[in-house]
């Protein structure tokens, strides 16, 4: 069933085009995209293409790799720049590698700014400092991409994994994140630490078939991301809480989603600035581990009575699904 619905995931994004130019590593990724102008398909062959500054997609124009495994695929760009590619309105990049070079690490693996339809997909982004940014755009689609290693050790906050803000109708579809481990449950709210998927100031967020390994913070942070809906996540190992709804964030849907063995709550809920969230058949197993959280399940700030819960599964099992924070 996986692999059918993957099939018709990829099929319904933008259909790629056949090659207009394909180059090896020993010709320039931006030299080549400039040549071949707007609406155009560059293919790169297997090996590592090395760039020193941002390769800038112009209008509709795809960049692919060799199709294969995410977790094995051929072709590598690695870039000495802050930003290693920055998107456009209908661009594609997918079927490769990302990672800094040169004793740099970029800011952003991926960016895209104020563009209308990119698709990033079936990329393996690592060694940055935040692996996707979309910020500003329309209808973006992140599809089954695999991030890890990523975020500033030595800079004593929690760089995001994905870092979303300002947009409208983001889909992170299925894909696997595997964050830095490096937070410290101490008490709730003060957690540091790399990997975590953010949202801020956004509407229409859907998160479907991704997991989540391992954030240093909490895995996923909704701040005033309105409408955002959660299906068939999977969560572990969450240095904070697995869900950190918080900001105002209104008419969230999590639902067939399981959080286990988050540090502390399976999520906090903000009921004060948030209205309208939805727990529907989650499953949360054995959080809570640090004991700092009042319970294992859904911490609430506020009245949790205007949550609405059907369908949930908490193990152990207590005496309440919500509690205090």
């Amino acid at each position: 069933m996986k692999k059918i619905i993957y099939f018709v995931l990829i099929y319904s994004i933008q259909s790629f085009s056949a090659c207009d130019l394909s180059i090896n590593p020993s010709q320039d990724i931006q030299t080549s995209l400039t040549s071949l102008g707007s609406n155009k398909t560059l293919c790169l062959s297997s090996g590592i293409f090395n760039s020193s500054s941002t390769i800038h997609l112009l209008r509709g124009q795809h960049i692919s790799g060799i199709n294969g495994d995410v977790n094995n695929l051929q072709t590598t760009i690695q870039s000495t720049a802050n930003i290693v590619i920055q998107m456009n309105d209908n661009t594609q990049v997918h079927n490769f590698n990302v990672k800094s070079s040169g004793g740099n690490l970029a800011t952003f693996g991926i960016l895209s700014y104020f563009d209308n339809n990119p698709v990033i997909w079936n990329l393996n982004i690592q060694h940055v400092k935040i692996g996707i940014g979309v910020n500003g755009s329309n209808n973006a689609q992140l599809l089954n991409n695999f991030l890890s290693l990523n975020g500033d050790l030595n800079n004593g906050g929690p760089d995001p994994s994905i870092w979303i803000s300002h947009t409208l109708n983001t889909k992170l579809w299925y894909g696997y994140i595997v964050g830095r481990n490096n937070g410290a449950a101490g008490s709730q709210g003060f957690l540091i630490g790399d990997g975590e998927v953010s949202c801020y100031d956004s509407s229409g967020l859907t998160i479907t078939g991704t997991r989540h390994d391992k954030s240093g913070t909490s895995s996923f942070y909704l701040v005033n991301c309105d409408n955002a809906i959660l299906d068939n996540v999977k969560i572990f190992y969450s240095n904070g809480f697995g869900l950190d709804i918080v900001g105002g964030t209104d008419n969230l849907i999590v639902k067939n989603t399981k959080v286990y063995f988050s540090k502390l709550s399976a999520s906090v809920y903000d009921e004060i600035e948030n209205s309208n969230g939805t727990y529907i058949n989650n499953l949360f197993y054995h959080n809570n581990t640090s004991n700092a959280s009042n319970c294992n399940s859904i911490s609430v700030l506020g009245n949790s009575n205007n949550l609405t819960l059907s369908g949930n599964t908490e193990v152990p099992l207590t005496s309440s699904l919500t509690c205090s924070f």
